[in-house]
């Protein structure tokens, strides 16, 4: 069942005052270390797990049926991205912004919880820890809620968390592991489908 809009409005109102201040940082940050900073390092990462993707030769963009989550969902391809870049600022910032959705999301507590120790955590392994945390919770929900248009993917990476493994949303079903990045950047598999069941009777 969806819930109402005007937690998503809130939600949304609240990103874009957010992403207007945030990008008031980035460019400070990005004028004070030029000199001291590689560029590829101060550009924003590149997501290949789009929220868009193209099938079949026409456009599919996988619905989230529940607006909070529809909303968090490209902020966690964002977090996503960002671990596999090994880029910790932008990883924190995305955390921040997935936990303010997820407190605002009912039943989304642990959701926020692992989300706030991913924003809090105090290096990219720490992060990557939590990011394994805040995967679960998300694709539970995801799960629970449905997923109409495009699916989304389940991918795993059984040597994660000192090889207890762990899971992760993407759009495309192409491993990008955020748990390794470039080390072993195609460790895992595509595990798990959602959304793509519902459409065969």
């Amino acid at each position: 069942m969806r819930i109402s809009k005007k937690p998503a409005m809130i939600f949304n109102q609240f990103f874009l005052r957010r992403s207007m201040v945030s990008c008031l940082i980035v460019f400070s940050a990005l004028s004070g270390c030029q000199s001291n900073q590689a560029p590829a390092t101060a550009a924003k990462p590149k997501t290949d797990s789009s929220v868009v993707q193209r099938v079949g030769g026409s456009k599919m963009v996988p619905v989230i049926q529940e607006d909070l989550l529809h909303a968090i969902y490209p902020h966690y391809l964002e977090a996503e991205e960002a671990l596999v870049q090994g880029d910790v600022a932008s990883a924190r910032l995305s955390a921040s912004t997935i936990e303010a959705g997820a407190r605002a999301y009912p039943g989304g507590g642990q959701l926020a919880s692992a989300a706030n120790r991913m924003l809090n955590a105090a290096s990219l392994s720490a992060q990557r820890q939590a990011f394994a945390a805040l995967s679960e919770e998300l694709i539970r929900h995801v799960e629970a809620a449905g997923v109409a248009g495009a699916p989304l993917f389940v991918a795993y990476c059984p040597m994660a968390r000192d090889g207890a493994g762990a899971a992760w949303l993407t759009s495309m079903p192409v491993v990008r592991n955020p748990y390794y990045g470039s080390e072993m950047l195609t460790c895992g598999e595509i595990q798990d489908t959602i959304g793509k069941r519902n459409t065969t009777p």
